[in-house]
């Protein structure tokens, strides 16, 4: 490592081999295979499917299924909210398409990639679908869902 906190291959520092991970996937700009694991995203995204993660140019979008780096690992959730204001803008709320409450808000720095597609079997890979339009309003937040207090600052 050099005084500034990188290594020779101008990779921040890392404590964790995910947030190694991310720094790769950053730099390279390369997409990776990863596995679901659990139910948090089905029906979409079945309980072991493999997916398709790709870099982001950082312009998120409600809906979109991102793999973020969190604690120790990694989670696959849908965007449901994005911060607009100065204090929150950095963040996004994220929720599994089977779970009813929302995760932690996220930093968008924490965002590794956007899932593009998803394979159930061997060689059979699928768009990720959005959230139909009926099921949107179960996890489309109002005001009065999220206040600018609960956004970390």
């Amino acid at each position: 490592m050099n005084p500034r906190g990188y290594n020779e291959a101008g990779l921040a520092a890392a404590t964790t081999e995910f947030e190694l991970l991310a720094a790769l996937v950053k730099r390279t700009g390369k997409t990776f295979d990863s596995q679901v694991r659990g139910n948090s995203m089905e029906p979409a995204i079945p309980n072991g499917a493999s997916i398709r993660v790709g870099p982001s140019s950082g312009d998120y979008r409600v809906g979109q299924v991102v793999v973020c780096v969190v604690d120790d690992g990694l989670l696959t959730h849908r965007i449901v909210y994005i911060g607009r204001s100065s204090r929150n803008r950095a963040f996004v709320l994220t929720k599994g398409d089977g779970r009813p409450l929302c995760d932690p808000p996220i930093r968008k720095d924490a965002i590794l990639g956007v899932v593009h597609v998803f394979s159930a079997s061997p060689g059979a890979w699928h768009d990720v679908p959005m959230l139909a339009a009926g099921d949107r309003k179960s996890t489309r937040l109002n005001s009065s869902h999220v206040s600018e207090s609960r956004m970390p600052s």
